[in-house]
């Protein structure tokens, strides 16, 4: 039936039209004209006869809409013989509906998970958008003393290196935690 309402509109027919010629009320016509635009999944409902009428469906592509796990969502609308019920759909879409998103919570520092009087004597907090310079030392592979700035915002896959800007040669390198001698911590301007 939507099928061929959709054909209709198509060849220019419009709905109060179809409606005396089908024998049905303008406004049965006008949902099933609504549900030309449903989702797939809704549509192959419909085909397979779970869904006998224009409103249940509505519901149906309300829930494709809201759900996060489309399939399992329709599932739970059908009753043990496969059909879906106004009810049974309007209840899975009210439980959608309660489901509140949830705010991603906010990263909070380490540093700043502390108060003001647990700070060591002479110490301060620099503001999270405030740049830090890292001047570290290490010895490379050759064993030669290599200074450099290090990155901390780039992370390794591996949790005992940490990458270096060589002060020599503009490169970054990755760096064994365990070879890095921290020289001095300051504010870059």
């Amino acid at each position: 039936l939507i099928q061929s309402i959709r054909q209709l509109i198509r060849n220019g027919f419009n709905q109060t039209e179809i409606a005396a010629r089908l024998g049905k009320d303008r406004t049965y016509i006008s949902r099933i004209a609504a549900l030309a635009s449903s989702k797939e999944e809704v549509l192959k409902l419909i085909a397979d006869c779970a869904v006998n009428d224009a409103q249940t469906a509505q519901i149906l592509n309300n829930i494709c809409e809201k759900s996060t796990n489309i399939a399992k969502d329709l599932e739970a609308c059908k009753d043990k013989d496969g059909l879906i019920s106004r009810g049974s759909a309007q209840a899975v879409l009210d439980r959608l509906q309660k489901i509140v998103p949830q705010k991603p919570k906010k990263v909070v520092a380490f540093e700043d998970r502390l108060k003001k009087k647990d700070f060591p004597k002479g110490y301060r907090r620099v503001p999270a958008g405030k740049a830090l310079g890292i001047q570290v030392e290490f010895l490379d592979e050759t064993g030669e003393k290599v200074s450099g700035n290090l990155l901390p915002r780039l992370l390794s896959d591996r949790h005992d290196e940490v990458c270096v800007l060589r002060e020599d040669n503009k490169t970054v390198i990755a760096v064994s935690v365990d070879k890095i001698k921290i020289k001095m911590i300051d504010e870059l301007a």
